[in-house]
């Protein structure tokens, strides 16, 4: 797609636009709930060895606009041996945004 561009997370000067495409995924979801930046600022401020944001958050922009993110993670399950990993993340479904639901999860 011209004009998408995926990278990695810059710091705290990418977060509104993080907190923007998840709330109006969470809108179009027709979801009570939103998120803040402040909520993510402390989320993304203990990086740890299972997830990083500046390793493991790729955001989507179009045309310089955000328009998805993905997250990726690791957890130990505490009563196993058994590793788990994730991945999450919000797109912008309506407009030009909608194309991009698929890459934002790809290691940049």
């Amino acid at each position: 797609m011209d004009g998408l561009v995926l990278r990695a997370y810059r710091g705290e000067e990418d977060v509104p636009a993080i907190v923007e495409v998840i709330n109006a995924e969470w809108s179009a979801d027709r979801l009570p709930s939103r998120v803040t930046v402040a909520e993510k600022l402390a989320e993304y401020s203990q990086p740890s060895e299972m997830f990083d944001p500046v390793r493991d958050l790729t955001l989507a922009e179009l045309d310089g606009r955000a328009v998805g993110y993905g997250v990726r993670g690791w957890s130990d399950a505490a009563d196993s041996q058994v590793r788990q990993y994730r991945m999450d993340g919000s797109v912008i479904r309506s407009g030009a945004g909608a194309a991009s639901g698929g890459f934002c999860c790809s290691r940049t």
